[in-house]
Formats: C-alpha cells, structure tokens, sequence
C-alpha cells in the first residue's frame, strides 16, 4: 500500500464496530478525505453529525457499489466469502494487514485454534521477566492500531514526524522512499518503541495477511472451527498457515508437522509436544534436545494442553539465550487469564466455574477432562459454526455430567444426542439457568459455564455472557444467605 497515494484514494470502512471506529480514528490522523462507513445496521452507540466529513451507508444498500472504493477496510468479523465480497479481494484491507505493512520490527506471532491467548500471554510474560520491553496485542481485545500508536509514539520517529507535519508526505520521500523496503537503515531497526511486539492472530486476521514476516511463528493446534465464515476447513487450515510465511524462526506442533511437511520444505523450524520432540515434555519434566532440564517446574495449569503451551516457552528461551530460571520464574508464577476456568465463588456449598471464553466443543472437553472434582451441571449453546458435537455428548456420558442446560439453538443439535439419562433444561433466561444449577447441583460439586459455542443467540460476547451469569448466581445467592 501507498500510503503517499492513500490521501487522494476512495475509501470505505466495512463494519462499524470498535475497529472500524479505530480504523476511521487512524485515517483521519493521516488526512484522508473521502472515507465512507459501510455497516449492516445503523449502531445507536453514534451519531453520525459526531463524524465530520464522514459519509454513511446503513440498512439494505451498505453493499452496494462496493467496485466504486480503491480501499475497503473490512471488520475481521465480515466474511470475504459472503454477499460476493470475493470479487473485490484486491480491494480488501484489516488494520493487521496495515499493521504489518507500517510495522518493520521484531514481531511473535502465535496463532492456534484454542488456547493461543495463553500462549502469547506466556511468551509475554517471559520476555517482560528477562527484561524485555514488550507489548502484547490479543485477537479479542483492542484493535493493532489502538494498542500500537504508529502515528505519535516519539519514538516511531517516521511516522511521529509524518503525522505532526504540514506535508507528512514530504517527510517520508526525504526520510524514509519505501515503508515496505526490508533492507532499512539500521537507525530505523531501532527506532521501535518496543523490543518486541507479541501479536495473537485469529483465522479472520490472516486470512488475506499476504505480507506476514515475523521474527518468531508458533503454530499449534488446528481443529475444526469458524467453518462458517471461512466455508468450509480447507479454507480455515489455509489461512492459519499464512503464518509460515516470511518467518526467520518457526515452531510447529509435532502432529502437525507431519500433516504440512511440504509447506515446511526450505523452512528453519523445529517442533515441540511429546517426547519424541526437539522441545518436550512428560507430565512436569521439560526436555530440550531429548536433555531434561535441571529445574523444579510446578506449573499452577498442570494440564495436558498447557503443558505443550509451555514447551513453546522452552523454544524462546532457546532462541533469545534466556536464563532458564527466567522460564521457572515465569512458569511456577502464571495462574490463569480471565474467563479460562476461573473458581469464582462457592455460594449455597456450590462450586461456579467461569470458563466462558471456551467457544469449542474441543476446548469443553478438555476442561472437562482436567477436573478430579465432579462436575455436576454444566451451560451449552449452539451457534451455527459447523461443529459436532457428539465427542463432547460421549464426554459428558464418561464423566457423568447429567445436568445440562441448553440454551438456544443448541436444542436443535445437542438435544438429539442426549438420551433419557440426561435431565435438561432449555431456556433463554439465565436467571432460570441458575436458579436449576442451584436446584440440581450437589453441595461441594461443580456448576460450569463452559458452552462449547459461542453464545451470539442472546449475548453479544461472552464477557457479556458471563456479566450476566455472575448477576444471577450473586442475586440468588442473596436469597439463601442475605446480608
């Protein structure tokens, strides 16, 4: 992209959400002066007399005419292979194919399809305690270019300078010919604010990175998920390995290797799961190079998947020669992210388990099989993503979990897979969903919101969700023990 060219081009900002506005907030910064926003519904969170200068198209016809626009920056949430957005893909821009198109510093990219936030909350974790200045950017949380300032962090001295000049354009043909050129002066290698920039990358955000570069890739596990919006698991598998590309160091999971062993030909990188890996582990012994390290790790996450999660923490320490007592420090020190099975009250002898981030059938399953202590009543939903279900009803069965409260759509699925045995509830009130948990929950055993799905039928997200579930387990509670 040329960003010189940029002021004078047609553009439109496709879904008007929380990075629609950031992208709207980064173009304007810049001075580009025919912006138009496309969005499906007309949101009552703005006005549009709030947006000078700005043109909307709302309701029935925000699709049309797209062929008009030089640029459509596209919500991650809109899917390119809906309403015929495929025909404009040469069109079609995100702020993180943006992001790596200005940003030409160290990056860790990590992408996986559960689990990744811990991850790169991991990796974070360990770089800050070696020393390192580092900025962790999550998929779910503020837009790139929210949590990096290209345009006035003083030391992105470019792009500062660009931004408070008369003619920032003068500025960077003086300074700086090409923004994509790779071979920059060493001065500009060092005038990021950052050592490193740890970047969370969901299906949606690489689907169309075409120009990806990173200076470490972890590449985990891939089960079958949004296969909606990316119609069908080929489409979803393609984009999760836009993160091979233009990658100095990779690690890959070890099953996964031997699935994508072509598209690894010619590639620096090394694996790590088991103990047939180059970075390994068995329960809470942690090997590199087949030698176990000589260190006392007793991570507060002992779970099968967690413990790979850490074995890609191995592999960074590796690479940038950090101190392992950094890695024991960090490991013995992580607890947990929020919403990721959190205890968060024993009320009326109950145990509530918030794990409302767990949006796969996969992702419940594993949690189900980390806990000694009896579940005795757990949430589900259904949304329409493609998912089977009946692993997760075995699951259910093995683990005698025979409370179940459905709540919509997922009657129209998972009810169908549930025989007698099961007691069911199915309703779109949480407050019901609650007051059942209370009802048919034995006393020391665990309630859990784990649903398997998002839950977009009735809440917008799942902090929402949870928001809601915290209300009623608090307001019965009050019921049984009032102050």
């Amino acid at each position: 992209m040329n960003l010189k060219n940029l002021k004078t081009k047609k553009i439109a900002i496709l879904g008007f959400g929380k990075e629609g506005k950031s992208t709207l907030s980064f173009l304007q910064n810049i001075w580009c002066e025919d912006v138009t926003v496309l969005d499906k519904v007309q949101n009552t969170e703005f006005r549009m007399q709030d947006f000078q200068n700005i043109k909307f198209i709302t309701w029935e016809h925000y699709l049309d005419n797209l062929e008009v626009y030089d640029y459509i920056f596209k919500s991650p949430w809109i899917s390119p292979y809906t309403n015929n957005l495929l025909k404009y893909k040469d069109k079609l821009w995100s702020q993180t194919k943006l992001f790596f198109e200005l940003y030409k510093w160290k990056i860790i990219t990590v992408t996986q399809t559960k689990w990744k936030s811990t991850t790169a909350t991991l990796v974070y974790e360990l770089l800050n305690n070696a020393g390192y200045n580092v900025k962790l950017v999550w998929n779910i949380w503020n837009p790139v270019l929210d949590e990096i300032d290209l345009m006035n962090n003083k030391k992105c001295s470019v792009l500062s300078s660009w931004a408070n000049a008369k003619d920032p354009f003068s500025i960077v043909e003086l300074v700086k010919p090409s923004l994509r050129d790779s071979s920059l002066h060493s001065e500009w290698q060092h005038n990021s604010p950052y050592d490193f920039i740890v970047y969370e990358l969901s299906s949606y955000m690489l689907e169309d990175l075409d120009n990806h570069h990173s200076f470490i890739s972890i590449l985990w596990n891939i089960y079958e998920d949004h296969l909606d919006w990316h119609q069908g698991f080929d489409n979803y598998k393609n984009a999760k390995f836009n993160i091979l590309k233009n990658t100095e160091n990779l690690l890959i999971w070890e099953n996964l290797s031997k699935e994508i062993i072509e598209l690894l030909k010619n590639k620096n990188y090394k694996t790590f799961w088991l103990n047939n890996s180059y970075y390994s582990h068995i329960w809470n012994d942690f090997s590199v190079n087949w030698n176990k390290i000589d260190l006392e790790i007793k991570p507060l996450i002992p779970w099968e998947h967690n413990l790979s999660n850490i074995s890609t923490i191995l592999w960074v320490c590796d690479i940038l020669k950090i101190d392992l007592k950094v890695f024991q420090k960090t490991i013995n020190n992580f607890s947990w992210l929020p919403h990721r099975l959190q205890n968060i009250w024993t009320y009326k002898w109950i145990i509530f388990i918030d794990d409302a981030i767990s949006t796969t059938p996969e992702s419940t399953i594993e949690w189900i099989r980390s806990f000694n202590q009896k579940i005795w009543t757990i949430f589900l939903w259904w949304s329409d993503r493609w998912y089977k279900f009946e692993k997760l009803v075995n699951e259910l069965e093995i683990k005698k979990i025979f409370n179940i409260v459905l709540f919509p759509d997922s009657w129209d699925r998972i009810k169908l897979l549930l025989d007698k045995k099961f007691k069911i509830l199915e309703t779109k009130s949480m407050q019901k969903a609650v007051e059942f948990a209370f009802k048919n929950t034995k006393s020391w055993e665990i309630c859990l919101l784990s649903t398997a799905s998002p839950s977009y039928s009735i809440w917008k997200n799942f902090e929402e969700k949870w928001d809601e579930f915290k209300k009623e387990v608090y307001k019965i509670n009050q019921l049984f023990h009032p102050l």
